[in-house]
């Protein structure tokens, strides 16, 4: 084996290895951003979804709090007329036992129905307060992610290979994260794909190189591998 040219050859492979390694570091910095970006997309949807369901959901939980005071006022009328009832046949002059204890189960009955509706009530105002909530939550986020996307834009723009397209200034508010995400989503794929090619090229260059010294194909899957198999070549 031509021992100089090996020398020629270890030493372009160790240069293609430099730039494999820049390239590789540039793809982890563009998978990290295009995960990022896409994290964003898919919260930015759900807050504008609930959002979007809050309209409906205040009216639900209004129509349950309305018909839970309703029921609560039938059940209150209810207990008054029993315990009327009992009190009339307690104070009669000629008690009859089963009629009071029939008073007194009915009472009993209105009563629960009474706990019954004020519990129900209590549940349907919380529910009503937890629209409202939600609502104030939902919003809250969204604001953060336009902070968030604002500050995910500067790192885009200084994102190697990264199109105007995926530089844009970003939305100004929540509902627009879905459309510049996918903006920024699509110039991060083009620009990875543009390096994941040229990391291809490196090392079918690579490999090239060692099998000019060593008379067959090295068969390595990275510019790293190419050059240890060649150092450990035999000469």
């Amino acid at each position: 084996m031509d021992t100089r040219r090996r020398e020629w050859v270890a030493d372009d492979l160790g240069e293609l290895e430099r730039r494999d390694e820049e390239l590789g570091r540039a793809i982890e910095t563009l998978g990290a951003l295009t995960w990022e970006v896409q994290s964003l997309r898919v919260r930015a949807v759900a807050v504008c979804e609930g959002v979007g369901r809050i309209p409906e959901d205040r009216r639900q939980a209004g129509a349950e709090v309305a018909a839970a005071r309703e029921a609560r006022k039938r059940a209150a009328d209810v207990e008054a007329e029993a315990r009327a009832t009992l009190e009339r046949l307690e104070g009669a002059r000629r008690q009859r036992d089963d009629e009071i204890a029939q008073a007194r189960r009915e009472l009993d009955r209105a009563l629960d129905d009474v706990r019954d509706a004020a519990r129900r009530t209590v549940r349907a105002e919380a529910d009503a307060a937890a629209v409202d909530e939600r609502e104030l939550a939902l919003r809250a986020e969204g604001e953060g992610l336009v902070v968030v996307a604002s500050a995910l834009g500067a790192r885009l723009a200084q994102a190697p290979r990264v199109s105007a397209a995926g530089k844009e200034p970003v939305a100004t508010g929540v509902d627009g994260l879905d459309e510049w995400g996918a903006r920024a989503r699509a110039a991060l794929f083009v620009a990875h794909s543009t390096f994941a090619s040229e990391r291809e090229r490196l090392v079918l260059e690579a490999n090239m190189l060692a099998a000019s010294v060593l008379g067959e194909d090295v068969g390595g899957l990275s510019v790293a591998l190419v050059r240890r198999r060649l150092e450990h070549a035999k000469t």
